[in-house]
């Protein structure tokens, strides 16, 4: 959502071309979300439904800031959730290889 903002509250002479990058990348994002809501779900998940803070920001490289802020904050939590589930993941496959290799005795 914020990259569609960005795209279409920007002014400047570099507008043009920085807001079609934006809105593809904002299509790109949006439709990565939706696969995350699915694997989520898939796996007897909940999604969140709690929106992070959005900004109108006109001004290009305020913007982009923003932006880089609120990605690497998406990456970190991204990589939180997915940190326990590899070790639930580790020790499933533990116990699967386990259970191998009792029944090959």
């Amino acid at each position: 959502m914020q990259y569609s903002l960005a795209a279409a509250s920007l002014v400047g002479i570099e507008v043009p071309a920085l807001s079609r990058i934006l809105a593809e990348h904002s299509d790109s994002e949006l439709a990565d979300g939706r696969r995350l809501i699915a694997k989520i779900v898939a796996l007897g998940g909940m999604p969140t439904t709690t929106v992070a803070e959005l900004r109108v920001l006109r001004d290009p490289d305020e913007a982009i800031g923003w932006l880089i802020e609120c990605e690497t904050e998406a990456v970190r939590a991204l990589q939180a959730a997915i940190e326990p589930g590899r070790e639930r993941a580790d020790v499933e496959v533990e116990e699967l290889l386990g259970e191998v290799v009792a029944n090959r005795d």
